[in-house]
């Protein structure tokens, strides 16, 4: 089972953007919710079954909640986050036969790094990209 606190910053990056729906095309304020966002965004990949996608946007709401605190402008905020993930949610909840786990993210990370030309086979270990030649070992054609 992941967790969302194990997770590494580069997996962070792969499952998490803030608040709003990634590559949305409306600009979603992350006022003071950033990390509640992330978590929730975890919570979505991960997926599974419709009472899953309802139990993270609850933790959503209560852990906006709790870091806004008393103020009620900010919790205010909280409860329109929660309305729009329960009204808009759904497109970006990761519905399967099973939830999410370690293989999967594992996979992701592989699929990620081969489409930015990072796979074992395509790294470059010189800094400036040229490719070293077989026939000439100082990198010289």
């Amino acid at each position: 089972m992941i967790r969302y606190r194990d997770l590494t910053e580069e997996q962070k990056s792969l499952i998490c953007n803030g608040c709003g729906p990634k590559g949305g095309w409306v600009p979603v304020p992350e006022l003071f919710l950033h990390e509640v966002c992330d978590h929730h965004d975890f919570n979505y990949w991960i997926g599974y079954r419709e009472r899953d996608r309802r139990k993270a946007d609850y933790q959503l709401w209560e852990a906006a909640r709790k870091k806004a605190r008393w103020d009620p402008v900010k919790q205010s905020i909280a409860m329109i986050y929660f309305l729009a993930v329960r009204a808009f949610g759904m497109t970006c909840f990761h519905y399967a036969e099973k939830e999410r786990d370690e293989h999967d993210l594992e996979r992701a990370l592989a699929e990620k790094q081969s489409q930015n030309g990072e796979g074992e086979g395509n790294r470059n270990p010189l800094p400036n990209g040229d490719r070293l030649s077989l026939n000439d070992q100082d990198g010289r054609a």
